[in-house]
């Protein structure tokens, strides 16, 4: 009887086994093993210095892993010369696909057609270019202007507003997203005819500089109602100037940003008043799902243009629970 429950026992586990052997080369796994594993990746964002892109750095890292792809990162620390020189060097190299972070509207246009002409994918996040390549994923930065814009008049026209009067932040006066991103809060503040913008300044993303300037703009105008900061990477050297001028609470700061544990610490302190988020963790699996489908399509670098618009959501104080802040 022993000798039979062992035979039955062994027969079960070949069934299993084969049929697991079958099912690891079935045509989808067949598919994955052939156009997925071994593939590479290079991500080029425009710093590692900044929150939100080592966020997407360490998600897509793990996505790639899990996939089996090879992923590279390059850094061009806010020089976008550099960046279109590390681009150019890879097209001989011939990596399968590049996700690239572009801070200039047209600085990179060129190398960018250059790597879709040499047969490899481009996927440009969050900050487009006047060249379209295979795909461009991010937040729209026209609606999320028009939401700090809102949020701005908000504040500006509740009772005891300090004053109808704020100021503007950018980083850029030549990358698409802030181009938008202004235009947008502009449109919106439209509707408003007793708001005044007293002051644009540019930052660079660099939140030394957004500290002096803004320190400079409260220094003028000490009545400010609001301050819009294009970005919490940056915004952080307004919330200092703030805090060290006593308006913390009393100018609203209002920004956009990565979201998660940097978004949702300045939310608890009260040094950002309101954070639109684009959720940069749900962004990055976004980035690698179009990779992916890119890599499985054989569809010729170049000949499509996808445009896929992610979600932004507003984070304070009062609704960060909510927003998954821990």
């Amino acid at each position: 009887m022993f000798k039979s429950f062992t035979r039955i026992l062994v027969v079960v586990l070949l069934m299993w086994t084969t049929g697991a052997s079958a099912q690891l080369n079935d045509a989808p796994h067949q598919q994955w093993n052939q156009d997925i594993v071994g593939k590479s990746i290079v991500y080029i964002p425009v710093s590692l210095s900044l929150p939100l892109m080592n966020i997407w750095n360490d998600e897509l890292k793990l996505l790639a892993s899990e996939a089996g792809i090879k992923f590279t990162t390059l850094d061009p620390n806010l020089n976008v010369n550099k960046e279109n020189q590390m681009i150019a060097s890879l097209i001989p190299k011939k990596p399968d696909l590049i996700i690239v972070h572009n801070p200039d509207r047209q600085a990179l246009a060129r190398v960018l057609k250059a790597a879709n002409d040499a047969g490899i994918y481009v996927i440009q996040i969050n900050m487009g270019s006047t060249y379209q390549s295979d795909a461009f994923i991010g937040v729209d930065a026209y609606d999320l202007g028009v939401k700090m814009g809102n949020a701005a008049a908000q504040a500006c026209e509740a009772p005891g507003a300090p004053s109808k009067n704020l100021a503007l932040v950018t980083g850029s006066l030549v990358s698409q997203f802030s181009i938008d991103q202004v235009k947008g809060q502009m449109a919106a503040l439209a509707k408003h005819p007793d708001l005044k913008v007293v002051t644009k300044q540019v930052v660079n993303w660099d939140p030394k500089t957004d500290f002096d300037k803004v320190s400079t703009i409260v220094d003028a105008h000490k009545d400010l109602c609001a301050i819009v900061d294009e970005y919490d990477g940056e915004a952080v050297g307004a919330a200092r100037a703030l805090a060290i001028a006593g308006l913390t609470g009393k100018t609203k700061l209002i920004t956009s940003g990565a979201g998660g544990k940097f978004a949702c610490e300045h939310a608890a302190s009260g040094q950002i008043d309101v954070n639109f988020s684009y959720q940069a963790r749900d962004q990055a699996i976004q980035f690698m799902t179009v990779a992916q489908y890119l890599l499985e399509s054989h569809i010729k670098p170049g000949t499509v243009k996808t445009t896929i618009y992610t979600p932004s959501f507003e984070i304070t104080k009062e609704n960060m629970q909510d927003m998954g802040c821990k």
